[in-house]
């Protein structure tokens, strides 16, 4: 069991790749920055000195290298951590025979509602990101980002199938 458990873990981290190349790439085309993930670090080092932090308000600097180091780290820890939420979900059976639900649960629906209802709240975009400078734009690389993140967990399991028989 803890090597399937290490599989999903190693999939989750797949995917968050997947998700950071793609995004690189949308962010290039629609000429907007990609994701930050030294403010996460610096959010978290306040969560971890006991304060609540508004990234924008109480770091107006930009991060160091530790904090990037850790908004990173942070972020992949996630990723696997979603790997995990779709090996209780779907069990072992899904890396055999993947299906597309519980990837769109875990890939798609989780983690857009956690990053509309805690991340962005918590880097002082408010709920559902409606601080944002451009709120349709906002809510369009959310979707997008996550529809990414749910094919990274659907598209390298059906890959091995294919390339192992």
């Amino acid at each position: 069991m803890l090597i399937e458990m290490l599989k999903f873990m190693l999939l989750g981290a797949i995917a968050t790749l997947f998700l950071d190349v793609l995004g690189i790439g949308l962010a290039k085309i629609f000429k907007t920055k990609t994701r930050n993930w030294g403010t996460v670090g610096q959010w978290l080092k306040g969560l971890c000195q006991f304060k609540w932090v508004y990234v924008a308000k109480d770091f107006p600097q930009a991060p160091n290298f530790h904090e990037q180091v850790l908004g990173w780290g942070f972020h992949y820890a996630v990723g696997m951590g979603y790997g995990l939420i779709l090996f209780m979900l779907a069990g072992t059976g899904y890396l055999n025979q993947p299906t597309l639900l519980p990837a769109l649960w875990v890939g798609l629906v989780l983690p857009t509602l956690a990053s509309w209802l805690i991340f962005m709240p918590c880097m002082g975009a408010g709920l559902f990101g409606h601080k944002a400078k451009n709120i349709k734009i906002t809510v369009f690389f959310v979707l997008s980002m996550h529809v990414i993140f749910m094919l990274g967990l659907y598209l390298p399991v059906c890959l091995s199938i294919y390339f192992t028989k």
